[in-house]
């Protein structure tokens, strides 16, 4: 089952991840301007302002998506490529996201080792006990010696096939759950380097399910993730879905601490790892995404795990949030209706939320000296000004789509998951999501099928929708 933090977790983890003061006193400089620039350039179409109406042109995604999650050992199993391709052909579904890198930090084909490091990647120092003499190591061949690369399939041509049978594709890369790079032992750095630390031991913090996490603040590590990325790209595929781009929440997050933070915030890490991923990677034409919790979808900033949507999007060309049913507590909804009504919600919310970020303009020339518009400036790097331009000022699109992972395994499902999965569906597109994908953590997809019949057609809510309840409100244990 794919992980999300649980509602009832949420009130207990607010304030358990701490990473040490922020420094509020950062400046933007010519080249944080300069690079947010840039992003705008990509990422949005120029709008006019006419009596506060825009016109609405997307250059994102492409709308309307419908995909499957492939776990990474079965993409190589002839009879589950089969299967896909039965279901594209049949219009069932239009996209395939594929395991490139999954948790906790396996390489699902044999990544290639270039005769030189690229010039646009950082190098690595050779593990502990190697030759004195021994050179420095690209991303690709640190992944052969730290022997997470393996042999489930072949890249090029699984991309290759999935697009013969008219597939949209996307390449799952898991960040910071990662055990083999957070055990990186390189010479002259103390042991567990870039990981996630224990106080009590100072090596690898272990957290649920032996979770061994690197430290998104770690900028050292960041091209090793993007070398498996850059590797998907040139292979064809139209896209990189990044999963785990967040902080650690599950486990005993208390004893946890993050040894690279330097005073910064988690929302600097996880946009900062998105600025190289663009750097990298937007020059291949690649599209950028990013799963994150359905929590981070629905809250503001000071999330524990560090997602803040607002300023993901402006990076990325879609987010995903993981909107399962059955990881909403009985206090969200309840009674007739709520699956639907879960899924309405959450796409609407983070509907309106990109909607807000739309409206970000190039700032006029005396915006940083002095603007009486700033509606939230945010000091610390990584973050964005947002504001309201005045009219007769040119405003921006954002393309960021808002695409959904709904639930297809059967964990607090009803006995009608045809209609279980339909009224998902049904919720997701009133709340305005531009698509959607399906989760199942095997890619066991019989009991889906039926339910993507290209003969049915997603029916609106119906018209008197039961009444939305408060949630119950959760006192953490021992604040009594």
């Amino acid at each position: 089952m794919k992980k999300i933090a649980l509602p009832l977790l949420l009130p207990a983890l607010a304030g358990a991840w701490f990473e040490g003061p922020v420094d509020t006193s950062a400046v933007h400089d010519d080249a944080w301007w300069n690079r947010a620039e840039a992003h705008r350039e990509r990422a949005y179409v120029p709008v006019a302002w006419d009596e506060g109406l825009v016109e609405l042109t997307y250059t994102d995604t492409p709308p309307g998506l419908v995909g499957v999650y492939l776990v990474g050992l079965r993409a190589g199993w002839e009879s589950k490529l089969t299967e896909l391709e039965r279901m594209l052909t049949e219009g069932r579904i239009n996209c395939v996201v594929f395991d490139a890198k999954p948790a906790p930090g396996e390489i699902c084909f044999p990544l290639k080792v270039p005769e030189e490091p690229r010039p646009e990647l950082a190098t690595y120092t050779p593990l502990r006990g190697s030759p004195a003499d021994a050179p420095d190591l690209s991303p690709e061949g640190l992944a052969w010696e730290l022997k997470a690369v393996h042999s489930y399939y072949d890249l090029p041509g699984l991309v290759e096939r999935l697009h013969g049978a008219g597939a949209y594709v996307i390449a799952r890369v898991v960040v910071h759950y990662d055990r083999y790079l957070a055990r990186y032992d390189p010479r002259g750095e103390t042991k567990d380097w870039l990981a996630v630390k224990d106080e009590r031991t100072g090596l690898a913090w272990v957290g649920h399910a032996d979770s061994v996490w690197v430290d998104p603040y770690a900028e050292e590590a960041w091209d090793y993730h993007l070398a498996v990325a850059l590797a998907c790209a040139e292979a064809g595929v139209d896209e990189v879905q990044f999963d785990y781009l967040r902080f650690p929440t599950e486990g005993d997050v208390l004893h946890a601490y993050t040894p690279h933070a330097g005073g910064r915030s988690k929302e600097w890490a996880i946009n900062a790892f998105l600025d190289r991923a663009e750097e990298v990677l937007r020059p291949t034409g690649v599209k950028l995404s990013v799963d994150v919790f359905g929590f981070s979808a629905l809250y503001e900033k000071r999330n524990p795990e560090g997602q803040d949507v607002d300023d993901m999007a402006l990076r990325l060309d879609a987010l995903s949030p993981m909107d399962y049913p059955s990881h909403f507590g009985s206090g969200f909804y309840s009674g007739p209706g709520r699956t639907w009504r879960i899924l309405e919600d959450c796409a609407a919310v983070l509907k309106g939320r990109l909607e807000a970020v739309e409206y970000v303009a190039p700032p006029p020339p005396d915006f940083r000296a002095d603007s009486t518009r700033a509606l939230l400036e945010l000091a610390h790097p990584g973050m964005v000004y947002r504001y309201s331009p005045p009219p007769e000022f040119p405003g921006t699109l954002a393309a960021c789509s808002n695409r959904p992972f709904l639930q297809a395994f059967d964990l607090m499902a009803p006995s009608d998951f045809t209609g279980y999965v339909r009224d998902q569906i049904r919720g997701a597109l009133a709340g305005g999501a531009d698509g959607y994908l399906f989760w199942h953590a095997n890619s066991s997809y019989g009991p889906l099928w039926p339910a993507l019949d290209p003969m049915w057609r997603p029916l609106p809510p119906p018209l008197n929708p039961p009444p939305k309840v408060e949630p119950v409100p959760i006192i953490p244990a021992g604040s009594r």
